[in-house]
């Protein structure tokens, strides 16, 4: 719950700049396919070896 509201916050921030383009993703970075091709930018709000 608080990476969504950290992604909240950044997209209060952000305004209407993305167009509606940002997406909040509730998985973790192993669920991610390796070689997807979707993205343009990952932000991680968390520390990734905290498991």
């Amino acid at each position: 719950p608080r990476f969504y509201w950290q992604f909240q916050a950044v997209r209060h921030f952000v305004g209407n700049a993305d167009e509606g383009r940002t997406q909040f993703l509730p998985v973790g970075i192993e669920d991610v396919p390796e070689n997807l091709g979707f993205f343009d930018t990952v932000f991680s709000m968390g520390v990734l070896y905290h498991r």
